[in-house]
């Protein structure tokens, strides 16, 4: 090999880890100055997911809170492509990359504070969101969906609510599921 081959590759490699490097950096500071980590949700998580929200109707709008990387929706309408899928997410570094990764697709990627957002209209709501956020969700749910519409909530359960099934994966984190007419007659 050269040693004009052998630079151009050592300075290629440079370039890569330094991509690299920025971006974790630009993660690490986005999770500084949202308080939201940003955690890949595994294939167990999406899985169980994909299986509570079967059957999944024409014309249903799937929104994913902390939609990170849009992995989740991504998944939903490969499996499901009658449905729509809207991604709430905090980071703009997250949102940009999901809309690149995944364009092309029936999916929406919003830079917003997903409790700030609107709600209304969707059909299954989903998050893989720390415990204190729970009660958030469950208090928007209540105000803002149908009664037919329902929630997932992946690791942590709505505190005071009974969900309507737990769907559970080789003992991984179970998956939550709830319908927004049942959390108002439990809430009442």
């Amino acid at each position: 090999m050269s040693m004009a081959v052998a630079i151009v590759m050592l300075v290629i490699l440079v370039i890569v880890l330094v991509a690299v490097a920025a971006f974790e950096g630009v993660l690490a500071w986005s999770l500084f100055v949202t308080e939201a980590p940003w955690v890949p949700l595994s294939t167990h998580g999406i899985a169980a997911l994909l299986e509570g929200l079967e059957p999944l109707t024409s014309g249903a709008v799937v929104v994913e809170l902390g939609s990170g990387d849009g992995r989740v929706l991504r998944a939903v309408v490969d499996r499901y492509p009658q449905a729509r899928g809207i991604g709430l997410e905090q980071s703009r570094l997250l949102t940009w990359f999901a809309r690149i990764r995944n364009r092309g697709r029936a999916l929406e990627f919003r830079h917003v504070d997903c409790f700030r957002e609107s709600w209304v209209g969707a059909s299954c709501v989903f998050c893989y969101l720390l415990p204190p956020s729970m009660s958030l969700v469950a208090n928007k749910a209540l105000r803002e969906l149908a009664a037919d519409a329902r929630v997932f909530t992946l690791g942590f359960p709505i505190p005071g609510l009974h969900p309507l099934r737990v769907i559970a994966h080789e003992n991984r984190e179970p998956c939550y599921e709830y319908r927004v007419g049942d959390m108002r007659d439990s809430a009442e």
